[in-house]
C-alpha cells in the first residue's frame, strides 16, 4: 500500500542506521498532519486519510487508512527497509464526526437581557480547552460546578483537586456520579483558636516582599497570605489525616529498546529532587546533590520507599538541614504509597467525577501533592488515554501550583491538548511572574470580584482585548458577587468563532442535576 507518506519515508532513507531525532524534524516539516510523541522512540502522524506510527526502537512503521463510508480501514506494518511484516484490516476507529463539537457549558446571561453566553468547549478552532477563573467571589465556584455538571451530562469526566473545601456539595449536585478519594475527618478541619496556628515564617517573607506597596494593597496581600499560611492541623496529630493514593517514588514505565521498562532509581530520584527544588526555595543548588545521592541510596534500600523512610535515611546521613527544609512535608506525610489512584474512569465515557481532597495539608505540602498528582495523571494518560475524547480537570488554588520552566505543568500546557487535557485554573490572588507568563497561552478567562492587589493586573489583561474607552478598571472594582467580566471566545451566526472581548455577565448558582 504505497502512498505519499511511505514514498517520503523511502526518500528520507529510513533504515537501521537512521535515528528518530534526525527524521522526525524532517517529517514534521514535510507532512501536513497532526504529530504526537507517544514515548521517547514512538511517534504518530495523523491526517484525514491515514495514521502513521513510527517505532524507532523496533525499527518498524505502521500505516493504516481510516475507514470511509462502507470501506474498512486497512494497512500494513513495514520494517525500515520497506518490507511488509504484517497486514492490518478492519481496525476500528471512532466515528469521524467529533462527539464533543456541540459541547457548550453554560456561563451566564448579560444583565438586563436574555442573551446567554457559553464556554465553547468543543469548538475545534480553539487552540486549547483550558480556561482561567480569577477572583475571590463564591460565584467562581458556582460557575465551575455548573461546568462540571454540564460536561458530566455530555459524558465528559472530571477530576477536581479541592484545596479549600470548595466542592463539598458536589456529591449532592450530581447524585450517583461523584466520589471523593479522601474523606476529611472532623478533627482535621478544626478552626484555629489562637494566633500560634498561623505560620509566622510565611507571613514574614510575604511582608518583606510587599512592604513597599500602598497600605491598602499591602493589607489585602497580608490577608490572603494569612489565609494561605493558616494550617488547621498544626496542633493536631498528623496520624489523623487521611492520605491520598499517590506515590512520589512510583516507578513509571519508560519506552526503551527492550520495550516498556520501569524507571531507574536515578530517574525517580531526579524527579523527586527537581520537585523539591522547585517548591522549597530554601533548597540551594549545593544541597541538591546530597538530596539526590541520599534519595538514590534510600530507593536502593527500600523497595517501596515512603517519606518516613526517607526522613530516617536523611537523619542517618546526618542531613538534618534537608530534614528541616522538608519538615512540613514529612509532618503531613500525605501519601498512601501502597495504593494507586484509579484513573480508568476517565476512559469509560460515563461523565463520572472524582474529587481529590488536599485541604487538610499545609500550603507547601499542597504544592508538592499537586505536582505528584499531575505527574501521575500525565503518565497514565500517555499510556492509557483515549486522547481524542477529553477530560476536565479543576485545579483549586491554582496559584499554588509549580509553574517553573522544568515543571510537569509546563509539559502539560505545551502538549496536553494532544492527550485530551482540559483544565480550569481557579486563581485567588496575584500570580508570580513565571506563572503569569506560562498561562499567557490561555485566552479564555473569567474575572470575578478580586482583592485590591489583583485589580491592576486583571485590568491590563482585559484592556488589551478592548480598544474602547470603557472604564474596565472601575467595573472590576464594582463587580457584584454574582457578576463577572467574561473574556472568552464566542460564536455568532451559529458557526463563526470570534476572539475574546470583555462583557459583564451574571452567573447563576449551581443547579442540581
Amino acid at each position: 500500500m504505497e502512498n505519499e507518506t511511505i514514498e517520503l519515508l523511502h526518500k528520507l532513507g529510513i533504515n537501521e542506521e537512521l535515528e528518530y531525532d534526525e527524521s522526525i524534524p524532517i517529517l514534521s516539516n514535510y507532512l501536513s498532519s497532526k504529530v504526537k510523541q507517544l514515548s521517547q522512540h514512538l511517534w504518530q502522524f495523523e491526517n484525514d486519510t491515514y495514521i502513521l506510527t513510527i517505532d524507532f526502537s523496533n525499527k518498524t512503521y505502521e500505516n493504516i487508512t481510516k475507514p470511509y463510508e462502507d470501506m474498512p480501514s486497512e494497512g500494513y506494518i513495514f520494517d525500515f527497509h520497506g518490507n511488509v511484516i504484517d497486514e492490518i484490516k478492519a481496525k476500528e476507529f471512532r466515528n469521524n464526526e467529533d462527539p464533543i463539537i456541540n459541547v457548550r457549558p453554560f456561563i451566564g446571561t448579560v444583565p438586563g437581557t436574555d442573551h446567554n453566553f457559553y464556554w465553547e468547549f468543543g469548538n475545534p478552532q480553539l487552540d486549547n480547552k483550558n480556561i482561567i477563573l480569577e477572583g475571590d467571589s463564591p460565584y467562581k465556584f458556582e460557575l465551575i460546578k455548573n461546568f462540571i455538571i454540564d460536561l458530566s451530562n455530555k459524558n465528559i469526566p472530571s477530576v477536581v483537586i479541592d484545596a479549600n473545601h470548595n466542592f463539598d456539595d458536589l456529591e449532592e449536585l450530581i447524585p450517583g456520579k461523584v466520589s471523593r478519594s479522601v474523606k476529611i475527618s472532623a478533627k482535621s478541619i478544626e478552626k484555629p483558636d489562637n494566633k500560634d496556628q498561623i505560620n509566622e515564617k510565611i507571613l514574614k517573607k510575604v511582608g518583606e516582599k510587599y512592604q513597599d506597596l500602598p497600605q491598602e494593597v499591602y493589607d489585602n496581600v497580608m490577608k490572603v497570605a494569612s489565609k494561605k499560611s493558616f494550617n488547621p492541623n498544626l496542633n493536631n496529630d498528623h496520624k489523623h489525616k487521611d492520605k491520598v493514593n499517590f506515590n512520589p517514588f512510583r516507578r513509571y514505565l519508560e519506552y526503551s529498546e527492550e520495550g516498556f521498562v520501569e524507571e531507574s532509581d536515578s530517574s525517580v530520584a531526579r524527579r523527586f529532587v527537581l520537585t523539591c527544588f522547585n517548591i522549597y526555595p530554601e533548597i540551594k543548588s549545593s544541597v541538591l546533590k546530597d538530596l539526590y545521592i541520599f534519595t538514590i541510596k534510600a530507593l536502593a534500600k527500600h523497595k517501596n520507599l515512603n517519606l518516613k523512610q526517607l526522613k530516617n535515611e536523611l537523619k542517618f546521613e546526618k542531613a538534618d538541614n534537608i530534614v528541616d527544609i522538608l519538615n512540613d512535608l514529612f509532618e503531613d506525610d500525605p501519601f498512601n504509597n501502597s495504593g494507586k489512584f484509579d484513573w480508568s474512569y476517565l476512559n469509560d465515557l460515563s461523565g463520572k467525577v472524582k474529587i481529590i481532597d488536599i485541604s487538610s495539608y499545609k500550603y507547601s505540602t499542597q504544592r508538592f501533592v499537586y505536582d505528584v498528582i499531575l505527574n501521575d495523571l500525565w503518565n497514565y494518560r500517555l499510556m492509557n488515554g483515549l486522547w481524542e475524547f477529553p477530560f476536565f480537570m479543576v485545579l483549586d488554588d491554582a496559584d499554588n501550583i509549580d509553574f517553573s520552566i522544568n515543571s510537569i505543568m509546563k509539559t502539560i500546557l505545551d502538549r496536553g491538548k494532544e492527550y485530551g487535557w482540559s483544565i480550569a485554573f481557579l486563581i485567588n490572588g496575584l500570580l508570580e511572574e513565571n506563572s503569569f507568563d506560562m498561562l499567557n497561552s490561555i485566552k479564555d478567562r473569567i474575572y470575578f470580584k478580586s482583592y485590591a492587589n489583583c485589580i491592576d493586573s486583571n485590568y491590563k489583561s482585559i484592556k488589551s482585548l478592548e480598544n474602547s474607552t470603557k472604564d474596565w478598571k472601575n467595573k472590576l472594582i464594582n463587580l457584584k458577587g454574582d457578576e463577572s467580566i467574561l473574556t472568552t471566545h464566542f460564536i455568532i451566526n451559529e458557526d463563526v468563532l470570534l476572539s475574546p472581548k470583555p462583557i459583564v455577565v451574571k452567573i447563576p448558582k449551581a443547579y442540581k442535576n
